[in-house]
Formats: structure tokens, C-alpha cells, sequence
């Protein structure tokens, strides 16, 4: 019973990765938001969990998520004349997080990484390149399909439609998106200890997707993964080859995308120009509202963002501006509280990798909105199942 129990975890686990990275969004009504296949797979996964909930680690960071689940469920109600049916589906995302968390807290990541991890990786690259080159016209199959968009639009143009930057999109539809989705691989694939060296091609090949999203603040995260694997001496390469291996990726890398959008983050008016301008406007203008409504916020209300065709461009305003400053400190409960066990389980296999992982969102957060995202999120989802322990492993 327990082999089988351990091969529908890992059926289910395999269904859910793969289908986040690879499958489309669709919808069953206008007026609900769009639905991944994996939403067609959480009562099973509901189900699947209850079923072997003895086997489950209690850990107090599923009472963070509750309390991040009922600040979002109180400022809604309290906001109710401004937030929509759609606006409660954010609850929905907290439960559905939680269950992939469990569920992967099941899954032998041994196992994971041999049966799915690779597969699925090498037909993301192969597909992501089919977009990057165009053939067989695949980016009008992105746009109708996949969130796509005005970025399929301006795929490889600048803002005055005239030849420009090609920032490699993918099935996420957003060149930011797309670098954390290899930012995930970067990390299962990183050469740290523990792991065998034949891993370093996957890890250099990842690393090349993720410079022809051509995202700065990925790249940011990047460097600082990389800083914080050398000074922590985890990895299986001396710091100078570790250097020198992710350089001379980034080199290739130029010769077939001249790196032109993320090398003007080394231009000295980098904080001058015209992404981080908006930016700034942006955030002045959430900031003033934030400080009308700072403790409980406006709720989700994605109708106020629709309407305006704007975004937040931070992950810790938007948390801030919906949720205020109670939902602001359970979210950062959720990042933080793993860390801080991960430090003092002495990072093991499974600890390093969250930390590796959890050092990209919270940087990309910065700028972006990597966990609002269904894909990221479920990213994260998955090395925080992996990192918690086992019923055999301690338990934090």
C-alpha cells in the first residue's frame, strides 16, 4: 500500500510540475479569473494528502500560512464594497499553496529529480528556443495560449515598433517570469555538495536561459546566489571556477543576444531611466494610498489595477498595499521563518537549495511580483515541500 501511495505522490507531483511550467491557462467564465490544469487536480491532491496526513511533519510554518490566508480573508471583508467574486480567489491560492507544499513534503526528491525534473527541463529549453527563434511561427501559438500579450507584440521590437531587444519570454508570457522559472532550475541544478558533477552542464544550460530573459534583478539574485554558495563553501567548484563557469556563460550568451537591455543596469543613469522611472512613479503613488489604509489595506481589489492598467512592480507593495501591515508580516512569516530553520539545521542538501531559491524571490520581489505569480509561487511551493522533513527526519 505504501509503494503505491509513494508512486501517486510522485504521479501527482510530476502532473503538477510539469503542468505549471508547460500547460495554458484557460477559462470556464468570463467573469472568473483564468485556471491552470493543476486546478483541476487540487481536490485530488486534497484527498491524496488527507489520506497519509500521519505522515505529514507538523512545522509552524502552515500556521504562517493560515495567518497570511485569514489577513487576506479580513481585508476583502472589510474592503467588501471594492473587491469582486475574483478577489477571494486569493484565499483559494494560499489553500492550493499549501496543499503542493504537503504534497511535495511526500515526494522523495531523489526520486523527483531522476523521473521528472530533467525531462520536463529539456523540453522547456527546447520550446522556450523554438520561441526565441520563431520557428514554425510558435509565438502566435503563445499569444493565443499563453499569457503572452502585448510582450509577444513587442517580442524583439522597442517601444516605437522598430528593431530592439529580443527578451526571451517563454510559456510564462514575461521575460522577468520566465528568469525565475530558470532561476528554479538554476538552483536544483546548482553544483553544491551532495550532488553528482555531471549536474554542472544542466546548470550551465539553465544559466544560459536565464541571461537570454535578459531581467536585471534576476541576474541581481543571481549574482548574489553565487556569493552566498562560494561563502558559504557549499559548492562542489572551487569559487574561481564557479566565477569564471558563470561569466563564460553570460559571454555566450552575448553572442547570440548582445545582452542589451540588461547590460544598461551598468550604465551609470541606470536609476534614471525609463523602467525604474515608472517604477518609482508607481510606487510614490501606491505609498500615498498605503498611508490611508496602512494596517488592513483595500483588499485584493485587482479591478482598481485592471482599470488602470497598471502594476505594482514590487511584490512587498502589493502584499502592503492589499493587505496592509498584518499582511505584510504574515507574508514575510511565510519567507523567513523556513530560513531561519533551514540556518539552523546546519543547510543540509535540501536547506541549501531553499535558501539558493528563497535569496532569488525575495531579491526579484524587489521589483516584481514572483510569488503573486501561478507559476513562481508553485516553484516555491515545491522546494518548501521538499525542504520540510519527512515523518522519519527531524522535524522543525
Amino acid at each position: 500500500m505504501m509503494n503505491k501511495l509513494q508512486t501517486l505522490n510522485l504521479l501527482l507531483a510530476g502532473l503538477v510540475f510539469s503542468s505549471i511550467l508547460l500547460f495554458p491557462q484557460f477559462k470556464i467564465v468570463d467573469r472568473l479569473p483564468y485556471f491552470q490544469f493543476i486546478d483541476l487536480l487540487v481536490p485530488v491532491i486534497g484527498i491524496v494528502v488527507f489520506l497519509q496526513r500521519k505522515s505529514l511533519v507538523f512545522s509552524k510554518f502552515y500556521l504562517w500560512l493560515i495567518g497570511f490566508g485569514m489577513a487576506i480573508l479580513v481585508s476583502n471583508l472589510i474592503n467588501y464594497s471594492n473587491n469582486g467574486l475574483r478577489d477571494y480567489f486569493e484565499i483559494y491560492k494560499v489553500l492550493k499553496f499549501g496543499l503542493v507544499v504537503a504534497l511535495f513534503s511526500l515526494v522523495r526528491f531523489e526520486s523527483f529529480y531522476k523521473s521528472w525534473l530533467k525531462p520536463v527541463f529539456i523540453t522547456l529549453v527546447g520550446v522556450n528556443l523554438i520561441h526565441y527563434f520563431n520557428l514554425f511561427d510558435f509565438n502566435d501559438i503563445i499569444k493565443e495560449y499563453y499569457n503572452g500579450g502585448i510582450h509577444i507584440d513587442l517580442f524583439g521590437l522597442d517601444s516605437k515598433g522598430n528593431v530592439g531587444t529580443k527578451r526571451m519570454l517563454g510559456l510564462a508570457g514575461n521575460p522577468n517570469v520566465n528568469a525565475v522559472v530558470f532561476l528554479f532550475f538554476i538552483t536544483l541544478f546548482f553544483p553544491h555538495k551532495g550532488q553528482v558533477k555531471q549536474a554542472i552542464i544542466w546548470f550551465v544550460v539553465a544559466l544560459f536561459m536565464l541571461f537570454l530573459c535578459q531581467s536585471r534583478t534576476s541576474l541581481v539574485g543571481l549574482v548574489v546566489m553565487v556569493g552566498y554558495a562560494i561563502l558559504s563553501k557549499k559548492s562542489t567548484l572551487k569559487y574561481y571556477s564557479l566565477i569564471a563557469l558563470t561569466l563564460f556563460t553570460f559571454l555566450l550568451s552575448f553572442l547570440l543576444s548582445q545582452n542589451s537591455y540588461i547590460n544598461t543596469m551598468f550604465d551609470k543613469d541606470v536609476l534614471e531611466n525609463n523602467s525604474m522611472m515608472g517604477r518609482y512613479e508607481v510606487w510614490k503613488y501606491l505609498g500615498k494610498m498605503i498611508l490611508d489604509k496602512p494596517i488592513f489595506g483595500y483588499g485584493a481589489y485587482k479591478q482598481y489595477f485592471y482599470e488602470r492598467n497598471m502594476y505594482a512592480e514590487s511584490q512587498y507593495l502589493l502584499i502592503f498595499w492589499r493587505y496592509g501591515l498584518v499582511g505584510l508580516i504574515a507574508f514575510l512569516g511565510l519567507i523567513f521563518y523556513p530560513i531561519y530553520f533551514a540556518f539552523k539545521s546546519k543547510l543540509n542538501s535540501k536547506s541549501f537549495l531553499l535558501v539558493l531559491f528563497t535569496i532569488s524571490i525575495t531579491i526579484n520581489s524587489l521589483t516584481n511580483a514572483p510569488v503573486a505569480d501561478r507559476s513562481t509561487s508553485i516553484l516555491y511551493a515545491i522546494l518548501l515541500g521538499f525542504w520540510l522533513c519527512h515523518k522519519k527526519e527531524k522535524c522543525v
